[in-house]
């Protein structure tokens, strides 16, 4: 399971930052994903994820592009993985789906 774990952080990690090269943001997106990925840096993933959910919640009023939404999800999946949280299968199985 931990080696699984390490693949799927290695994998979300690598698709979080080159959809960052690639992405055409909106500045207030941008901040708060810079954000989230900092607090996520310095192991405060709990307001990471906070910060992740409010952006995802934002996204249906809000325009927000596929990648910054796909970002946000990918850092939750990792601070998910971080707080073993039940059912990481299924959250890393829903956000591969995406």
């Amino acid at each position: 399971m931990k080696v699984i774990c390490k693949l799927i952080y290695a994998t979300l990690l690598t698709a979080l930052i080159s959809s960052q090269i690639a992405a055409q943001n909106n500045p207030a997106h941008r901040e708060k994903l810079h954000n989230a990925k900092s607090l996520y840096e310095r192991a405060m993933y709990p307001a990471a994820m906070k910060i992740v959910n409010d952006i995802i919640s934002e996204s249906g009023r809000n325009q927000i592009t596929q990648t910054e939404l796909s970002d946000a999800e990918a850092i939750g999946v990792l601070c998910a993985i971080k707080l073993n949280f039940p059912n990481i299968d299924g959250l890393v199985d829903e956000y591969i789906d995406k």
